[in-house]
């Protein structure tokens, strides 16, 4: 007969325990990783949905298949020019951002006029 000494077997049993928790805790961290990047892949097909844009004195209309906002020019607090997007910071933090290549040359050197004509009227942040 073979005979385990009670420390032998507790410390066996402990491992095992800690090596269970451990693969389960391995396995919801993984779970938690997808439905991270499910979540925001479904969302980023959300937000770059198309819109057409107009842009005037009063403000900035986007128009969509389901909904159409206005967005007034004293929701703004910024305007920055980058390589690729136009970001209007607004009042409340978030940005709305348009993309550069959505427009033709012509179209681009024009908004960047009218960009820059708006900076200069913004409400101070």
């Amino acid at each position: 007969m073979f005979l385990v000494p009670f420390g032998a077997l507790a410390a066996v049993t402990y491992n095992l325990v800690v090596g269970a928790i451990t693969m389960l805790a391995g396995l919801a961290s993984l779970w938690v990783v997808w439905r991270v990047y499910r979540y925001f892949w479904r969302a980023r097909r959300w937000l770059m949905r198309p819109a057409r844009v107009r842009l005037t004195d009063e403000s900035i209309e986007c128009r969509e298949e389901e909904f159409d906002v206005t967005y007034r020019w004293s929701m703004f607090t910024r305007i920055e020019s980058g390589r690729e997007f136009w970001f209007l910071r607004m009042i409340d933090g978030s940005t709305l951002y348009l993309p550069r290549r959505a427009f033709d040359p012509g179209q681009r050197t024009e908004i960047d006029r009218f960009m820059a004509d708006k900076t200069r009227t913004l409400p101070a942040a």
